[in-house]
């Protein structure tokens, strides 16, 4: 049976986490634990997918949460074939396409289960036209940085934002080698600091946001854990962020200023990774950022850390390296930083960062 991650089901409807997990707690789709985490039920997904495509309204359903990253995946929702050709029927976001294929790719495509824009023709609805702005951002902007990409559009006609998100240390160095990419946002000044050393932006950062750690333990709260000192308790399997990323290294520095002696049972790439495995139960307690407590809504309960307030993580901006020789793209690069320290001062507190300063 095919499986598929909350983000990957996400991006295969065309809509955002959350609305996801809403869908999931309302009974629209079903989901199955896989290796011990909570995921989507294939089958339920692509019916869910048919249901969205034929709505009335199904732009209007995706109006505020499509990623502006405009990707287009698709799911195979049916498969019709004959000896010699196939008619494989895809639902990509609000888009149904039909394709015609020889049976022996019609098979190809069943053996991998889901397919990109390119491979069957769900990149039609996308223009070829106009240029596109590669964001590189840490995975705690991902839910702010999707609302903005939409904005940015709509101020910037014919000009798509791909948004890529990982750790800040490993879009740091993306960036230095050059990488696709013109915007680098990062959730510390201390790899914002290391990038600009290593010759990785153009021009100087911008301090756009703050955000404070938390400790995020599952909605029912299993190991009782409701103070710091409880980690120490025997049996609690609690997660950071690795060292190297901004999260992992703000939470070991509040660890060792709160006495706390026991080890992670894991330390994990990014923020969002501690988070999705705090929502499906599979460890008792993460260190994640304020913002996404928050949008994990009632999936986790935020737990304040001693000393988070006093020293809180700040987010930096700059134009990327590649964009020093590319006047378009600077100009381009410019405008997103403009937005952030704009307009999108009132996305950023809504989602609950702090001010830069």
């Amino acid at each position: 049976m095919t499986t598929y991650r909350v983000a990957e089901a996400a991006d295969l409807l065309g809509v955002s986490d959350d609305t996801v997990r809403r869908w999931i707690d309302q009974g629209r789709l079903a989901t199955v634990q896989d290796a011990g985490r909570t995921a989507v039920d294939g089958e339920a997904l692509a019916g869910l997918a048919e249901s969205l495509a034929d709505a009335p309204d199904r732009d209007g359903l995706r109006s505020s949460s499509v990623s502006a990253r405009n990707r287009l995946p698709g799911i195979v929702v049916a498969v019709r074939k004959d000896a010699v050709m196939a008619q494989v029927e895809l639902v990509c976001g609000p888009h149904r396409i039909v394709s015609l294929l020889s049976t022996v790719k019609s098979l190809a495509v069943l053996a991998v289960g889901v397919v990109l824009a390119a491979t069957a023709g769900c990149g039609a609805g996308t223009p070829d036209r106009g240029r596109t702005l590669t964001v590189l951002a840490a995975s705690s902007l991902t839910g702010t940085f999707t609302d903005l990409a939409a904005e940015f559009e709509a101020e910037h006609p014919g000009v798509h934002v791909k948004l890529v998100f990982d750790s800040s240390a490993t879009l740091a160095q993306m960036a230095v080698e050059r990488a696709p990419g013109d915007v680098l946002a990062t959730a510390d000044r201390k790899t914002m600091d290391q990038a600009v050393a290593d010759h990785g932006t153009d021009g100087d950062p911008t301090q756009f946001a703050t955000n404070e750690i938390v400790l995020a333990v599952p909605k029912d709260n299993p190991a009782g854990i409701h103070a710091l000192a409880d980690l120490d308790h025997g049996g609690v399997d609690y997660l950071t962020c690795v060292a190297t990323a901004p999260c992992g290294a703000a939470a070991q520095a509040l660890l060792e200023q709160d006495g706390v002696r026991r080890k992670p049972v894991s330390e994990e790439v990014d923020v969002k990774a501690v988070l999705t495995k705090v929502e499906a139960g599979e460890a008792d307690a993460g260190f994640v950022y304020r913002t996404d407590a928050i949008a994990a809504n009632d999936d986790v309960t935020a737990i304040e850390v001693p000393g988070a307030a006093a020293t809180p993580n700040s987010y930096w901006v700059a134009a990327s390296a590649a964009t020093a020789k590319d006047t378009d793209q600077h100009e381009l690069a410019r405008d997103w930083i403009t937005l952030l320290t704009g307009k999108g001062k009132a996305v950023l507190t809504a989602a609950g960062f702090g001010p830069p300063g």
